[in-house]
């Protein structure tokens, strides 16, 4: 979708069928062609999208996996998160699972620090954020309980310093990590900041951050927001409603209202590698391409 009518038939380069519907993909940064496809099975495949060929298969969940992210540092491990309870660390040359953490309650996301392949984070349905060093998974680095519903997902910024979180109460927050794993057991956990401006109580609608500090998300109004993360108010907003604000060409004007749009939302949102544009899909089907104006 916002393309100009007429502008010619677009075709996928890769048709790939899966057994069940897929609820998460992940590129491999490092080995070209790799893509993870996690299911509602709770099976994550690894495919070699350059052949269109099936790798791996890892099959150890037990109910839907929600999230997958390799690691930048060490690109032959990914992690997975399920409805099960479970994250799993993996080797993609092996067949079971290298480690596996017990949440005790449903994993929305799970994320690999970009500087440090021992330190990951994941999102809980029990409103709790995570942190690990994978060498010592007895006990988490931190717990920070700072949302009033479920956490739906991690992005670490600034390098791996900072970790920004949603939930489905509305708001985004980014935590300090020095801070939060020095913070004292019962101490309350204060955020940096909260990112408040979309709408986000019962859907995923997907999370993306750049390098510079931009922050891309969802919203249940049908538009997407964006903020910056040295701002608590959103910067840019684009509606996928129809509506004369909206600018011509694809551009993400400033501050552009949107009107409520109950019956569709936002559902995923990507920054490209360099951040200079955002791709945004909606519950309609609708794919945009879009720029901060």
């Amino acid at each position: 979708g916002g393309g100009a009518e007429g502008a010619g038939a677009h075709y996928p380069v890769l048709d790939l069928p899966f057994r069940a519907r897929l609820s998460c993909v992940a590129w491999n940064t490092y080995l070209k062609g790799h893509l993870l496809a996690a299911d509602y099975d709770g099976i994550a495949t690894l495919v070699d999208a350059s052949i269109g060929t099936e790798v791996a298969s890892f099959a150890e969940h037990m109910k839907r996996v929600w999230s997958v992210d390799f690691s930048s540092t060490d690109p032959q491990r990914f992690l997975s998160g399920s409805d099960d309870g479970t994250v799993r660390l993996w080797s993609i040359n092996e067949e079971k699972a290298v480690a596996a953490i017990d949440a005790k309650a449903n994993v929305c996301s799970v994320q690999f620090s970009p500087s440090d392949a021992n330190i990951m984070a994941f999102g809980a349905a029990n409103y709790r954020t995570y942190l690990y060093d994978l060498r010592h998974i007895q006990s988490p680095l931190a717990v920070i309980s700072g949302h009033s519903r479920a956490v739906s997902y991690v992005r670490f910024m600034d390098g791996g310093a900072r970790l920004l979180t949603a939930s489905t109460d509305n708001a985004l927050k980014l935590w300090d990590i020095a801070a939060q794993v020095a913070r004292p057991s019962g101490q309350p956990a204060i955020a940096d900041i909260t990112f408040t401006g979309h709408a986000n109580e019962k859907n995923f609608v997907g999370l993306s951050v750049t390098a510079d500090g931009y922050i891309a998300t969802g919203s249940e109004d049908n538009s997407v927001v964006a903020y910056h993360s040295s701002l608590p108010l959103p910067v840019a907003r684009h509606s996928f409603s129809p509506t004369p604000a909206v600018a011509a060409g694809g551009v993400l004007p400033q501050r552009c209202p949107s009107p409520p749009d109950a019956a569709h939302f936002v559902s995923s949102v990507a920054w490209t590698r360099r951040g200079n544009a955002c791709v945004a899909s909606n519950s309609q089907g609708h794919l945009r391409v879009l720029q901060l104006a």
